[in-house]
């Protein structure tokens, strides 16, 4: 792995043989890839669970904090072709994916997930990479972001079938699994980071997503 730093764009770049991200903060950066981009997006794949699917070329995933879009590069790691379609509402982080995350399969937005269509201040954390639309106990700054549903997303892009979503919105996941709405039969799996995220209090989100999934017949598998 090799590290070098363009001045000009302000933005590192870590390259291993044929693959090469950019990210915006140093110490985050070289804590992610120290060992590898196949190491870290390896890690991610497994963190969510992922190595428990099949998946098949031409799936359609979308990713919910697609941040500097290392799932999309743990699918290449694994060489399948998907449709990816990423929600990054922190504008940073947003132009960082659109360097990283290249191709005719995909689709990248710069908006948040919720349960309705409307604006919210966006709690901004780069240096984490844990922006939350719940207001957390650091955050440098804060930006309007447009948030849209997920139910809103499958009808406006007629998506039939999406084998995976994965959800990692520092603490407003449930947020995000209400906005699926009566489309909810459209999905095959759900992955999400229930982590203690939420707010002030650093709620965990996991034993609320997992009701609320089991209440629509899915079924937890790992």
């Amino acid at each position: 792995i090799r590290f070098s730093y363009n001045k000009k764009e302000n933005l590192f770049n870590a390259k291993e043989e044929n693959n090469s991200l950019v990210f915006t903060n140093k110490i985050r950066g070289f804590w992610l890839y120290r060992n590898g981009i196949t190491v870290r997006t390896d890690f991610l794949f497994k963190s969510y669970c992922l190595d428990k699917i099949k998946f098949e070329a031409n799936d359609t995933i979308i990713d919910c904090g697609a941040n500097s879009g290392d799932l999309y590069h743990s699918f290449n790691a694994i060489k399948k072709s998907i449709n990816y379609i990423g929600f990054e509402p922190n504008p940073d982080d947003y132009n960082v994916l659109k360097s990283n995350v290249v191709g005719s399969n995909i689709k990248l937005l710069n908006k948040g997930l919720g349960n309705k269509n409307e604006f919210l201040p966006l709690y901004v954390s780069s240096d984490g990479g844990d922006s939350s639309f719940s207001k957390p106990v650091i955050f440098s700054k804060t930006v309007e972001i447009e948030l849209t549903t997920l139910e809103k997303i499958v009808k406006d892009f007629d998506l039939q079938k999406i084998k995976l979503l994965k959800v990692e919105a520092e603490g407003f996941e449930i947020e995000v699994l209400k906005g699926i709405g009566q489309s909810i039969n459209h999905f095959d799996y759900i992955s999400i980071d229930g982590g203690y995220e939420r707010g002030i209090k650093c709620e965990q989100t996991f034993t609320w997503c997992s009701n609320f999934l089991l209440d629509n017949n899915f079924e937890m598998i790992d």
